[in-house]
């Protein structure tokens, strides 16, 4: 049987890459909805800024098909939808205005790339001279609360990622504390023959690279199940899926490599060499 390479005896690391496997992935989750969120909220915010509504007078239904030839002479308008006539009389019932008198309520989406440039008095204008009694009702949602909400969902995602990455390094620290002081003897016997603190560290870096591989296949190998899963649940129309599909290769291509070298040539050498340095002054005070 073939044996793994090490020269300490260390104890079963599988419930360890678990758990760092598993924070690996609450980690991706928490970048996933930072980004998502963020988006889909400045997505809607724009959409509702683009969203004209047209309001005629309830009795103006033989005129609709002239309303509809002037808003198509825009080209500035990308689509045109009539609100459902019982859909707007609920909406003016709430609003205390009798259902009989509900007006005729007509949404037209102008194109993000001229919205700045938009003037809708000319549209309004030219519809006065077919129905006098029209109106248009300009967009006054800037959403400003719910951009700043999203700024806020996205900072405590964010926020939570990164205390999940500390936590990760402060179990990878406390267990190479642990390990160094679970196998004292061995790393005496080292030092008898005359090994140096760095070769023994060596060790324990070779131990936490195996950890961190295997967590970080485990965190692959879910974010890849939730991409897949999303993906048939709606069909790739969801931001969550598009967030997945470039959000997650990112943090795995980029953000776990880093990860996993900053854990292993720096947190894992400093626990490491620190024990050694504690447990050979106190060898020394003994």
């Amino acid at each position: 049987m073939k044996q793994r390479r090490f020269d300490i005896p260390f104890g079963s690391d599988v419930w360890i890459s678990i758990v760092l496997g598993l924070m690996l992935f609450v980690t991706s989750i928490s970048l996933i909805v930072s980004v998502g969120v963020n988006q889909y909220i400045q997505d809607w915010n724009t959409s509702a800024q683009a969203t004209f509504t047209i309001e005629l007078p309830h009795k103006s239904d033989i005129l609709m098909p002239e309303v509809m030839q002037v808003l198509k002479q825009y080209p500035e308008v990308e689509s045109v939808s009539v609100l459902d006539k019982s859909y707007v009389q609920k909406l003016m019932f709430q609003l205390g205005v009798a259902s009989i008198d509900a007006p005729i309520l007509i949404d037209f989406i102008v194109s993000k790339d001229v919205l700045l440039n938009f003037d809708s008095d000319k549209i309004l204008n030219a519809l006065q001279k077919i129905i006098p009694q029209t109106s248009i009702i300009k967009p006054v949602l800037t959403s400003q609360e719910a951009l700043s909400m999203a700024q806020v969902v996205g900072y405590i995602a964010f926020g939570f990622g990164v205390i999940m990455v500390v936590a990760m390094c402060a179990i990878i620290a406390f267990l190479m504390y642990s390990e160094v002081q679970t196998h004292e003897r061995t790393i005496d016997l080292f030092n008898l023959l005359g090994a140096p603190n760095y070769f023994i560290s060596k060790i324990f870096q070779n131990y936490v690279f195996l950890i961190l591989v295997k967590a970080f296949l485990l965190s692959l190998a879910l974010n890849v199940c939730l991409y897949y899963a999303s993906y048939i649940v709606y069909m790739g129309d969801t931001y969550l899926a598009r967030g997945i599909t470039w959000i997650t290769w990112a943090y795995i291509v980029l953000g776990i490599p880093v990860l996993m070298v900053s854990v292993i040539q720096l947190i894992v050498p400093v626990t490491v060499l620190s024990c050694l340095k504690n447990k050979y002054n106190n060898s020394l005070h003994a």
